[in-house]
């Protein structure tokens, strides 16, 4: 049997390697945290820097997860269009060798860039292997929006079906300023390219549009006027 004192001092012992383990770094920090409260407050309350900053600053890592991540949070996180910073960042990644960066980037320029922006998504739009991104690029001009994203959209709808598609929603969704690119660039555009601004003109329906349409019903090339009259047809149901 182990005497009273024996278990004494045990508790003791116990007692010492706990303060050593745990309460010694504890009193070291809690010193520390003080003397940077008292002595260097700055570097103790400095403002932590907001998720766009964090974001933009691996924007031009070699590594694909740090850039994908970097621009997921641009994605996700609250838009400021004034920061060119970011932007002029962004818009090399979207001609980037990976589909994933690529398609991210176009989203992000979309949301934070501005109407001098459209420019170089309509660049990449002519590309003949941007093909794949085309859908994701109207996408972003529609948000972009302005004369020059609707000179964009113009361009892609003449690109083909799948891209006559999303050009046509995307245009639908800038508001009167697509309506007047479309009227505009419809009066010298050649045949084939008449021909899909008037099947745009349909999903518009206003009253300019249908006075072009009834113009270009009477137009000397039969796949304009066949178009203008379906689209006129549609309009009238």
């Amino acid at each position: 049997m182990f005497s009273e004192n024996y278990w004494r001092r045990q508790r003791f012992k116990l007692l010492y390697v706990l303060f050593i383990s745990f309460g010694m770094p504890a009193l070291l920090i809690g010193f520390f945290a003080l003397y940077l409260a008292i002595y260097e407050p700055n570097r103790l309350f400095r403002d932590r820097p907001p998720e766009a900053q964090k974001a933009v600053d691996p924007l031009e890592s070699p590594t694909f997860f740090i850039r994908q991540d970097a621009l997921s949070k641009l994605a996700s996180g609250p838009v400021d269009r004034s920061r060119r910073d970011i932007v002029d960042k962004v818009k090399p990644l979207i001609k980037d060798s990976n589909f994933q960066i690529q398609d991210t980037a176009i989203d992000v320029l979309g949301k934070w860039g501005s109407p001098e922006d459209a420019a170089a998504l309509r660049e990449l739009a002519q590309d003949r292997f941007s093909v794949f991104v085309r859908p994701q690029i109207c996408a972003a001009l529609s948000k972009i929006g302005g004369d020059a994203s609707c000179e964009a959209l113009v361009d892609i709808l003449g690109m083909g079906d799948t891209e006559r598609e999303h050009a046509q929603n995307a245009l639908a969704q800038c508001g009167p300023v697509a309506e007047d690119v479309l009227l505009r660039r419809g009066e010298s555009a050649d045949p084939a390219l008449k021909r899909v601004i008037c099947l745009a003109l349909e999903q518009l329906g206003t009253e300019k549009c249908i006075s072009f349409l009834t113009t270009a019903a009477d137009d000397t090339d039969m796949g304009v006027s066949t178009a203008a009259k379906q689209a006129l047809a549609k309009i009238a149901r």
